[in-house]
């Protein structure tokens, strides 16, 4: 449509209707004006209506809406702040970060549709010096409903590092009943400063309308996908008819409602001094029943709590209670085993992993688990609440979390870890090892222990360097030696050390003093 023709479109037709909260379904596509309070929402019912939008509120925050059960395109949303990803080892750039997300979604897509095309990627960014966001969707398939999306993007997360694998920085917004997507063209409304940043632009293709960068958009004719990946398995109930069905809030409400208009006593056969069971403690105890008839899940080989590179810790599972997003059962309980575990003697030693406001991890102890009434969405259960605490004592029960005792156990970084019975308070060393010798980078080191440290002596440089070799090829046996270095300040003693602290063995693992005493202790 040309600027003439769509003055024109706009002098004849309508003006873009208005929601109010009785009338949001009346049009077959929603958009959300971030940038307008009290939040707006208009409507259209095809391709010039919304581009009559998108120029009548021109530099708006404008958000596509989506809900109901029809089919929609994969969406991924990727945030990542620069200083998170500033933390990240090994270092990463940007374009490395990109190329890992797209290579995860084109397999996805793969898997679920292996007629895909990949030539229908379409990525879109409103990055900048302080966020890498982008949003990676198709114009090649669709998929059934809301909640496939939400499988897809699962799937899509756990082929990434994990520390790229936390929700806030894929952020799974179909894990709704409803859900929006900012436009392309539009920027992100600053409710703080009232400022709009960051423009979401095309990227691939560059030339794509804004109906190629939209989930549901107007006359999608590509094929709606049905894969036995993105199914959700419907747990049975028993009722007390005997059969099948699923039992709701509504439903309780609806009967008890039924039976005070005609004053029946719900339980009115029960024996004197018996108690009237509560209706939401009934609810829950069928959701938490439900949970336990499914699957056992699936024990991690490596548990990421003992993992240095992942960040995941308690505090992002205590934010995906409190978010009341929906996860799968399988996403709750990986991060449950990311973040929690317990050892069970004469009382149960409960283990959380946390991180330091530098990034460093640490591991916390107690007897007691007080988590309060936190509770988690879960997809298979038709997003019905969980409490964390039954979520947390069933992975126990299962052998998810439990371990025998505790213990230190350090391993050379070059092994696969132990598998043991106890839990591991070594977190692995911070550097791992490489595909091949960046000589740039170890030469200079070899050069300053060597002329530096050791003044040229090159036996004495060989002793040193095999000393440090000891420490991480077989960290379990204390070499019976130590270095020390004598000289005036500013000579470069720290400079190798702070090296081998930060970047090698990791700040947890070195203890530093310049106190000799305090390692060897006082002699006579």
């Amino acid at each position: 449509m040309t600027q003439s023709s769509l003055s024109e479109f706009l002098s004849d037709a309508p003006a873009p209707y208005e929601f109010k909260s009785a009338g949001v379904g009346e049009y077959c596509y929603k958009i959300w004006d971030d940038s307008v309070g009290p939040r707006h929402f208009l409507g259209a019912d095809h391709e010039d209506g919304i581009e009559a939008i998108l120029l009548e509120r021109e530099g708006h925050s404008l958000h596509e809406f989506i809900s109901g059960d029809e089919p929609l395109r994969p969406i991924v949303d990727f945030d990542l702040p620069q200083e998170v990803l500033d933390t990240i080892e090994p270092k990463l750039t940007r374009k490395e970060i990109g190329d890992l997300l797209y290579h995860a979604f084109i397999k996805t897509c793969h898997e679920v549709f292996p007629e895909w095309n990949h030539k229908t990627l379409t990525i879109a960014s409103s990055s900048d010096a302080k966020k890498m966001s982008l949003h990676i969707s198709t114009t090649g398939m669709r998929l059934p409903n809301i909640a496939r999306v939400a499988i897809f993007t699962e799937l899509v997360r756990k082929k990434l590092l994990v520390a790229l694998q936390a929700n806030s920085i894929i952020d799974n917004i179909a894990n709704k009943s409803s859900f929006s997507l900012r436009m392309l063209g539009s920027p992100k409304y600053n409710e703080k400063t009232g400022e709009h940043v960051r423009v979401k632009k095309a990227i691939h293709p560059k030339d794509g309308s804004v109906f190629d960068f939209m989930i549901r958009p107007p006359n999608d004719e590509s094929e709606v996908v049905k894969s036995s990946l993105l199914d959700i398995p419907e747990p049975k109930v028993q009722r007390f008819d005997d059969t099948n069905s699923e039992t709701t809030e509504a439903e309780f409400e609806l009967v008890e409602g039924l039976l005070q208009e005609a004053n029946i006593e719900a339980n009115q056969n029960r024996q004197p001094g018996s108690r009237k069971p509560s209706k939401k403690l009934t609810i829950g105890e069928i959701a938490l029943d439900k949970e336990k008839k499914l699957p056992i899940p699936e024990k991690q080989g490596r548990p990421r709590i003992s993992d240095p590179n992942d960040h995941f810790v308690w505090w992002d599972l205590i934010s995906m209670c409190t978010s009341k997003k929906r996860f799968t059962r399988n996403e709750v309980y990986n991060t449950i085993q990311a973040t929690i575990a317990c050892v069970q003697k004469k009382s149960k030693t409960w283990i959380l992993k946390h991180k330091k406001s530098d990034g460093g991890l640490y591991f916390d102890m107690g007897f007691k688990l007080d988590i309060g009434k936190l509770t988690i969405n879960i997809v298979e259960l038709g997003g019905e609440a969980i409490k964390l605490q039954s979520l947390i004592e069933n992975a126990f029960n299962t052998g998810l979390i439990a371990y025998a005792d505790i213990d230190f156990l350090p391993y050379p970084p070059n092994t696969i870890p132990p598998k043991t019975e106890f839990f591991n308070l070594f977190l692995g060393f911070k550097a791992k090892p490489a595909s091949h010798i960046n000589y740039d980078l170890i030469n200079p080191i070899i050069w300053h222990i060597e002329y530096i440290w050791c003044n040229g002596d090159k036996n004495l440089s060989e002793y040193v360097l095999k000393w440090f070799a000891f420490l991480v090829q077989h960290p379990s046996i204390i070499p019976g030696t130590i270095l020390v270095l004598r000289s005036p300040p500013c000579c470069g003693k720290n400079i190798i050390t702070d090296f081998v602290r930060k970047s090698l063995f990791g700040p947890e693992l070195v203890y530093s003093t310049s106190d000799l005493g305090k390692i060897l202790g006082k002699f006579n």
